[in-house]
Parts: C-alpha cells; sequence; structure tokens
C-alpha cells in the first residue's frame, strides 16, 4: 500500500506598518501528489498506452505501418497524441524492445538544434548512435534496440513510429 500524498504548510506573517500592529498569520496548504499513492490514480489511458517507467507519459508503438516522419506526427495528433519523446535512453530502449524495428520519434532539427515536440526545447544530451547525427536529414528515429538515435528524412523514410500522451491524474 502506497503512503499519502505530502502536504506542506507555509505560514506567513503579515507585519503592519507601525510597530503596534499586531502580527496576522495566514495558513496555507498545498498537496503535492506522492506518484506512487492511491489517492492519485491513473484515470483511463487512450487503447494502447501504456506507461513506462516512471514517466509522466503513456506511449503506444504503431508497429503494423510504415509511414514517413511527418505522417507519424500528422497520425499521433490525429489521435490526441504527439511523436514520443522518451525521458531517457532506457524509455527509448523500452520502447524498441517492443518492434525490434526502427521507430520514429519526437525530436527534429530546428536551426541547427535538435528540438523536442513535446516542449519545444533544445535537447543537448541525446544517446545517438555512433557516427550520428549524420548529414542533412532533420528528424530523428530510435536506430537500435539499445535505443541510440539516428538523424533521418522526415519525408520519405518510412519505418513504425511510436505516441505518447499525458497521462491523467485524479485526486481522490
Amino acid at each position: 500500500m502506497a503512503g499519502p500524498s505530502k502536504t506542506l504548510v507555509f505560514i506567513l506573517f503579515f507585519l503592519g506598518v507601525s510597530w503596534s500592529a499586531k502580527p496576522i498569520s495566514v495558513l496555507a496548504s498545498v498537496t503535492v501528489p506522492d506518484r506512487t499513492s492511491e489517492q492519485n490514480r491513473i484515470t483511463s489511458l487512450p487503447e494502447g498506452y501504456e506507461p513506462i517507467l516512471n514517466s509522466s507519459v503513456a506511449y503506444k508503438v504503431y508497429h503494423d505501418k510504415l509511414v514517413s516522419w511527418m505522417e507519424a506526427k500528422r497520425l499521433c495528433e490525429s489521435e490526441g497524441a504527439r511523436l514520443a519523446v522518451a525521458d531517457s535512453q532506457e524509455i527509448y530502449m523500452r520502447l524498441t524492445h517492443q518492434s525490434r524495428r526502427r521507430i520514429h520519434v519526437g525530436v527534429h532539427s530546428l536551426f541547427d538544434k535538435w528540438v523536442s515536440l513535446r516542449d519545444g526545447s533544445v535537447l543537448s544530451d541525446l544517446q545517438w548512435a555512433p557516427g550520428e547525427p549524420s548529414g542533412t536529414y532533420d528528424c530523428v528515429c530510435i536506430s537500435t534496440i539499445y535505443g541510440h538515435l539516428q538523424n533521418s528524412d522526415c519525408h520519405n523514410w518510412k519505418i513504425h513510429y511510436a505516441c505518447e500522451v499525458p497521462i491523467p491524474q485524479v485526486r481522490v
């Protein structure tokens, strides 16, 4: 049985303008969810999506269809998701173990920087396969079962893909 959520309590003092004013205390509490708590259970995920490790998103690998990176991006978005951007190489490894094939992911080049589709942040610590990135390709795929990344053609290279959705939480 998991532990309860942690509550942080803040006590603020308002000191009046004059020395004679009495301090007024204000009590505010903020609940910080414990990710393992039964009080914050995962609500239903779209069909086929599964959480992996301690990620804040659930993933679904499409290994029955070969598409370009641009088409994969469009397909994920059409179901309210986005191309998967793993928080770690370990998650990329788990995704490739599901299909044992190359998989388009939500990373692309923008002004010579590798950027996440999740939030637009610049990704500087990517686990590239040996010799990567190479060439002039602007999109990224998982290229090995070890979760290494490779840049790829955004329009013509048809491979499998993975989508992600945020994991919905419900407080009870």
